[in-house]
């Protein structure tokens, strides 16, 4: 099914005119363009991850309600001290072993965005990115093509397909909407596509 719809997306055939200005990405070496894209798909996993740790959930800034004064010092908000510890007659009882923190769906239920790791598939290798509005799935055919899908409530569709394409040598990743008749391709970056991206499952 991947196949057939990469073909169709991206051959001869079901392109724009501007096809013939990203001949190369097709043309050059499937071995460069598959490890170029497969650089690709892990620089993209990496960066919705770190894209989420620079603003943890649920951390008030500074200024938020119930935090420290902007300028207060830190003496000033720290609690009195507390009280010397005495022996007790009976063992204090055990504190329970704390649950592990919801991940997937279930995080994204409670307003988190969480990136899964990349998993094997017999598709390829693949990732997703959840969040309260919706997920995405990043799909790596190891075939010269990742199919990126946008989808709500484990109901999924395609959104794009990415590629590379070389422009003296280098390469960079150039990406096409699905289901867009004759569609130009335009170029892409790991930074707009995390920015894009994130705008749609917060």
């Amino acid at each position: 099914m991947i196949r057939r719809t990469v073909a169709k997306a991206f051959g001869p055939g079901g392109a724009h005119s501007t096809a013939a200005d990203f001949a190369g990405a097709l043309q050059s070496t499937p071995v460069s363009r598959t490890a170029s894209l497969n650089s690709l798909f892990s620089s993209l996993q990496v960066a919705f991850e770190r894209a989420i740790a620079e603003r943890p959930p649920g951390v008030p800034g500074p200024s938020a309600p119930g935090g420290p004064a902007a300028g207060a010092s830190l003496a000033s908000s720290r609690p009195p001290p507390a009280p010397p510890l005495r022996p007790s007659a009976s063992p204090l009882p055990a504190r329970a072993a704390s649950a592990p923190p919801p991940r997937g769906p279930l995080a994204a239920a409670k307003g988190e965005i969480v990136v899964s790791r990349i998993h094997t598939r017999i598709e390829g290798l693949e990732f997703t990115v959840d969040g309260p509005s919706g997920s995405f799935r990043f799909l790596n055919s190891l075939e010269g093509f990742i199919s990126i899908e946008w989808g709500r409530r484990g109901l999924f569709q395609e959104d794009r397909l990415l590629t590379i394409y070389f422009a003296g040598g280098v390469p960079r990743p150039i990406e096409r909407p699905a289901g867009v008749q004759r569609a130009p391709f335009k170029f892409t970056s790991v930074p707009q596509l995390v920015r894009e991206l994130l705008a749609r499952v917060r």
